[in-house]
């Protein structure tokens, strides 16, 4: 909760949010380590599913994959209410001299939504601790998978220029159903995460152009916007070569990519919370600057 002092109020605004943001972080990282473990819980009992069990047996273990199912909802459920609380603060720290003056009602409207998110997440984390105990410290099966999840990168948008492919934002628990859903034709998570998360670099061989037809499909095909809207933004980012066009491609709808643009407009691309942006072996790298090569330009990220 944001605590604030009428006197000099301006002067520890940004240590408040700051601050707020940091913790709300680490309460996202929590949520996100417990859906780890969910779909580890997930991935075993479905090979106990397809072995050999007793009628009974298989009974209980489909019922208790359904129950993680339900369950993996509620922890989507609650990664995404500390994200929009996480944007709202992004919003007030980027916007702060364009708020009203009265900012402590702007502070107290944020602590009510923020009190009344956590304690649904709270109700959400009793099911879904009461699941984890009954399920994988009973069964012990937290260390079956281990090797192929941890090779698993939540939230992150991967532009790799040593073994050529980028890997869009997925979470654990989207790439869980999938493989569920389809597990004729995914052999593993890792098998999802190759054939659908998954892009040759060359994908974006012209930059300029890539951005463009990234920023119209992000428009007209994830935010349901006009063609219009789809074509201005292109246009608008058609030659800006701060923006890797895979950057544009990972957001899911423009509500993102419009928190991209303020944290690059001020620098501060570290506020920039719905996914992380890996660079492996770019061609520049400086400190805080990132550089990527496309096929004509040299480009800044």
């Amino acid at each position: 909760m944001i605590i604030v002092n009428e006197n000099g109020i301006k002067d520890i605004l940004n240590s408040s949010i700051e601050k707020e943001i940091v913790e709300l972080q680490s309460k996202l990282d929590e949520q996100q380590d417990l859906t780890k473990r969910i779909v580890l819980c997930l991935n075993s009992l479905s090979d106990a599913q397809n072995s050999t069990l007793e009628d009974k047996g298989i009974e209980k273990v489909s019922d208790t994959i359904h129950n993680s199912l339900d369950i993996l909802k509620m922890c989507n459920e609650n990664i995404d209410s500390i994200n929009e609380l996480l944007q709202k603060l992004l919003e007030m720290k980027l916007n702060f001299n364009e708020l009203d003056l009265d900012l402590l009602d702007t502070f107290k409207k944020f602590n009510e939504e923020e009190t009344k998110c956590f304690e649904d997440i709270c109700s959400r984390n009793i099911e879904i601790n009461k699941f984890l105990e009954e399920n994988v410290d009973s069964l012990n099966i937290l260390d079956e998978h281990i090797e192929e999840h941890s090779n698993l990168m939540e939230d992150t948008l991967v532009i790799s220029y040593q073994k050529g492919p980028v890997t869009l934002p997925y979470r654990i628990s989207e790439i869980a159903s999938l493989y569920e859903e389809h597990k004729n034709y995914y052999k593993s998570l890792q098998d999802v995460v190759l054939k659908v998360y998954t892009r040759p670099l060359k994908f974006y061989k012209y930059p300029t152009v890539s951005r463009f037809k990234e920023a119209f499909k992000l428009v007209k095909e994830r935010s349901n916007g006009s063609i219009k809207e789809a074509i201005d933004l292109g246009l608008e980012v058609f030659t800006n070569s701060k923006i890797h066009p895979a950057i544009i491609s990972a957001c899911k709808n423009t509500n993102e990519f419009d928190v991209y643009l303020s944290c690059l407009e001020y620098n501060e691309l570290d506020d920039f919370h719905f996914f992380k942006i890996v660079f492996e072996s770019a061609p520049v790298v400086n400190k805080s600057k990132h550089f990527f090569k496309g096929n004509d330009e040299l480009s800044y990220i």
